[in-house]
């Protein structure tokens, strides 16, 4: 099989490929050297902060959009998962306190609220996240987020994204971030399992990266240091690495690559 025409990668900030550098260490996320590997084209979709939702209605809007200029087999998806506690609201008029994040039009990945349409003027999607302390965030994770339901959630939006791909025969892998991505379905209580298991038992396990996840790997297993001034995020060499010990030989194996 040839090499793909057009890598799309879609995640959080894992992912995220800046078009201005934002911070003077940020280092060079995995689609940097996936893409310097395969040779093509490149969407790169990844969002700080995103939560899963944003990552798949990206994912498949701009997968949809490829399809008019690119064959399915063209197409490689890979995507690294981001936390199932994190969530959006698409919002018109927003009249409700939430964490701003803005470092310029040229920042459009780095931002709150954010698009999921990257060409799009405005921005709609308002981010929480369970640490924050902004009046919306605080309103949802008081009063709305559930853990199981959460995960639901998370499993939902896995499954959309794998059964685009294989209505449209396009190639994928998936990977995730760290481990809140989603837990192992045997960890959660006996309740939860009933409400979660048939997702899990869906999920096409063979087109995940076989590692636990890039936090992780980095943390107690990669051959050099997590970034200094952001010590939860990968280093430019771990990224090349990871994409070295775990991308490459996986999409080979998986027969997406020569």
């Amino acid at each position: 099989m040839a090499n793909p025409k057009l890598l799309i990668t879609a995640g959080c900030s894992f992912t995220q490929v800046p078009l201005k550098r934002s911070h003077e260490y940020d280092g060079l996320n995995w689609p940097i050297p996936l893409q310097d590997y395969l040779q093509c084209e490149a969407i790169n979709l990844g969002q700080g902060a995103a939560g899963n939702d944003v990552i798949s209605r990206r994912a498949i809007l701009y997968l949809q959009q490829s399809l008019k200029k690119y064959k399915p087999n063209e197409i490689l998806l890979a995507i690294m998962w981001s936390g199932h506690d994190r969530y959006s609201f698409y919002k018109e008029n927003n009249n409700i306190e939430t964490t701003k994040i803005d470092y310029g039009p040229a920042c459009w990945n780095l931002s709150n609220p954010c698009k999921i349409n990257i060409e799009a003027e405005t921005k709609r999607n308002y981010i929480t996240n369970l640490v924050w302390t902004d009046e919306l965030s605080k309103l949802f994770y008081k009063n709305l987020y559930d853990y199981t339901g959460s995960i639901i959630l998370t499993m939902e939006h896995i499954l959309r994204i794998q059964w685009f791909c294989q209505a449209h025969n396009i190639n994928y892998v998936f990977s995730k971030y760290c481990y809140d991505t989603f837990p192992d379905v045997n960890s959660l209580s006996k309740e939860s399992q009933m409400e979660v298991r048939h997702l899990y038992d869906m999920v096409d396990w063979d087109k995940w990266l076989p590692m636990t996840d890039a936090y992780s790997w980095a943390k107690h297993k990669s051959s050099y240091p997590m970034l200094e001034q952001l010590g939860n995020h990968l280093s430019t060499e771990q990224n090349k690495e990871m994409v070295d010990k775990f991308f490459i030989p996986h999409l080979k194996r998986l027969g997406y690559i020569d």
